[in-house]
C-alpha cells in the first residue's frame, strides 16, 4: 500500500503539475500582451509574497505530519482527532498574524516600488490576490495535512487540477472581455475559494474526524522550531523577488519572472514527483526498521539525483531559446540573459537536490537541531544578493541564491547522514560531484547539437529539444549504470516490474 500511494501520488502530483506549467505559461503570455512587462512585474512580486502563506503552511504542516505518522500507522482514531483539533487552533492564531502581515505589506509595498503605480493601485492588487490563497489554506489546509500524512496528497492535487483549469480558463475569458486587472484577480481569487469546501467534505466522509476533540498540543509542540525554520525559509524563497523589486525596476522583475515559469515548472514537476516520499519515509521510521529506512532512502536519493540530473541539463540548454520564443514580440525589456539563466537553474538544482534529506528530517522531526542552518542560509542570500543587485543586477541576486542553496544542501546531508543514515558523510559528496560533472558534460556534448538546429518557434524548439533530452539521458545512465551499478540496476527493475504489472493488467 505504500508504494502504492507513492506512485499515485506522484503520478497525479505529476499531472498536476504539467497542468500548472501549461496554464503557467499561458497567463503571463497573456498579462504581457493585455498589459505589459509591468503589469506581469507586479502581479509576479504580489503573488510570490502573498506565497508567504506556504511558509505558514509548512510550519504547522510539518510538525502536524510528523506527529500524525504514528498513530495513522497505528489507527489510534483518538490521538488523530486531538492532533488535528490542536492543529486548528494554532492555525487560527496564524490566520491573524497573516491578515495583519498582508494588510501592512500593502500598505508599505505600493511605497517601495518607485511609484510605478499608484498606491490604491497596488494595495488594493495586494488584497484580492491575498483572497484566494487565505481561503485556499486557512479554510482548508488542516484537512489537507490529514490527507499529506495519510499518503493520499493525490487527493489534494486532484482538486488543484480543477481549480488551475478553471482559474486559466475564466482569467483568459476575463481579459479577453476587456476586464482590469483587478477584475481578473478578483475571480481568479472567487475559484480558490472553493478547494477547502472540497477537501472539508472529502475528509469528514473519509475520516470521521471529531471536531470538538481536546487539542493535543503536546504532539505538535514542534511547530514554533518549524515555524522559526519557515520563516526563515520564506524569506530565501522570496528574497531574489523582493529585493529585485527595491532596486531593480518592476520590468527586471518581470525578466525574472519569465525565466522562473520554466524553472520553478521543473522544480515543481522534481517535487510532485517525489511528494509522497516524505509520508512514506515517516511511515518508515514509525516501524522502527533502521536497515529498512536506509535502503529505502539510498533508493529515493539515487532516483531524485538521477531525475534532476536529466531535467536540469535540458533546462539549462533550452531555457534561454524557450525565453527568446515565448517573449517574441515583446520588445520593452531585454529577455535575452544567459548568465542569469544558467544560474538560476544551477540554485534550483541544488534545491531539489536537496529534497531527500530535507523530506527524512521533517519525517524525522528534527526541527530544533537543523533550524539554525534555515536562519544562516536567509542571511547569505540576503547579504550577498543586496551587495551584488546594484553591481551585476540579475545575476548578483541569484549568485546570492545559489550559494545558500548549496549551503544548505550540504548541511543538512551531513545531518542526515550522520544523525540518522550514520553512514559515512563521504557517500554524499562523491554523488555531488558526480551530478555536478554529468551536468556539465550533458551541457557541452548538447549546447553545440541545439545550435545547429532551427528553434525559433514552439514546434522547432520541441523538435530541437527531443535530441537534447535522449542524448542527456542516455549520458547521464551509462555514468550512473558504471558508478552505482547497484542502485541502477534496481531502479530500473522497479520501473520495468512497474510497467510489466500495468501492461499485465490491460
Amino acid at each position: 500500500m505504500r508504494k502504492k500511494n507513492i506512485y499515485r501520488s506522484a503520478f497525479i502530483g505529476l499531472l498536476e503539475e504539467v497542468v500548472a506549467i501549461i496554464c503557467g505559461f499561458i497567463l503571463p503570455r497573456m498579462i504581457l500582451t493585455y498589459f505589459g512587462s509591468d503589469y506581469n512585474g507586479i502581479v509576479a512580486a504580489v503573488t510570490q509574497f502573498i506565497g508567504c502563506i506556504a511558509l505558514l503552511k509548512s510550519g504547522i504542516g510539518m510538525a502536524t505530519k510528523a506527529a500524525l505518522y504514528e498513530p495513522l500507522y497505528n489507527h489510534d482514531q483518538q490521538k488523530i482527532d486531538g492532533i488535528m483539533a490542536a492543529t486548528m487552533r494554532f492555525l487560527r492564531k496564524v490566520a491573524v498574524i497573516f491578515v495583519v502581515g498582508i494588510f501592512i505589506f500593502a500598505c508599505v509595498y505600493p511605497l517601495a516600488i518607485n511609484k510605478e503605480f499608484p498606491w490604491f493601485f497596488t494595495f488594493s492588487l495586494v488584497l484580492i490576490i491575498s483572497l484566494g490563497t487565505f481561503f485556499q489554506y486557512y479554510f482548508g489546509l488542516g484537512n489537507q495535512l490529514l490527507l499529506e500524512a495519510d499518503q493520499k496528497y493525490y487527493i489534494v492535487s486532484l482538486v488543484a487540477i480543477t481549480n488551475t483549469f478553471f482559474n486559466t480558463v475564466i482569467s483568459v475569458v476575463c481579459m479577453k472581455a476587456g476586464m482590469s486587472i483587478h477584475g481578473v484577480k478578483l475571480c481568479s481569487a472567487l475559484v480558490y475559494c472553493t478547494t477547502p469546501v472540497i477537501l472539508f467534505l472529502y475528509v469528514n466522509k473519509t475520516y470521521h474526524l471529531n471536531r470538538k476533540a481536546q487539542p493535543d498540543m503536546e504532539s505538535i509542540s514542534k511547530r514554533w522550531d518549524a515555524f522559526g525554520m519557515q520563516i526563515a525559509n520564506f524569506v530565501n524563497n522570496n528574497t531574489d523577488i523582493i529585493v529585485a523589486s527595491l532596486f531593480l525596476s518592476l520590468k527586471e522583475v518581470s525578466v525574472y519572472t519569465i525565466y522562473y515559469l520554466a524553472i520553478n515548472g521543473i522544480k515543481k514537476v522534481v517535487s510532485r514527483i517525489s511528494v509522497g516520499v516524505e509520508a512514506a519515509l515517516g511511515n518508515i521510521i514509525a516501524e522502527n526498521n533502521k536497515d529498512n529506512l536506509q535502503s529505502s532512502f539510498s533508493l529515493f536519493e539515487f532516483v531524485l539525483n538521477f531525475l534532476c540530473t536529466v531535467a536540469f541539463s535540458c533546462l539549462i540548454i533550452l531555457i534561454v531559446p524557450f525565453v527568446n520564443v515565448y517573449t517574441k514580440g515583446v520588445t520593452d525589456v531585454n529577455y535575452i540573459r544567459y548568465a542569469f539563466g544558467i544560474i538560476a537553474c544551477a540554485a534550483e538544482l541544488f534545491y531539489c537536490l536537496r529534497l531527500a534529506y530535507t523530506y527524512l528530517v521533517q519525517a524525522k522531526g528534527a526541527f530544533a537541531e537543523t533550524k539554525k542552518h534555515y536562519y544562516i542560509e536567509a542571511v547569505i542570500n540576503i547579504v550577498i544578493s543586496v551587495a551584488l543587485v546594484n553591481w551585476i543586477g540579475l545575476v548578483g541576486i541569484v549568485i546570492g541564491t545559489l550559494i545558500a542553496m548549496i549551503y544548505r544542501t550540504i548541511v543538512f546531508a551531513v545531518y542526515v547522514f550522520k544523525h540518522i543514515l550514520e553512514r559515512n558523510v563521504i557517500l554524499f559528496f562523491d554523488r555531488m560531484v558526480i551530478t555536478v560533472a554529468n551536468i556539465a558534460i550533458n551541457y557541452f556534448v548538447c549546447v553545440q547539437l541545439l545550435y545547429k538546429m532551427p528553434h525559433g518557434n514552439y514546434l522547432q524548439l520541441f523538435l530541437a529539444a527531443i535530441p537534447v533530452g535522449i542524448i542527456t539521458l542516455v549520458i547521464t545512465s551509462m555514468i550512473n549504470g558504471l558508478r552505482y551499478k547497484k542502485l541502477f540496476s534496481k531502479s530500473v527493475a522497479l520501473v520495468a516490474g512497474k510497467l510489466k504489472k500495468k501492461s499485465a493488467r490491460r
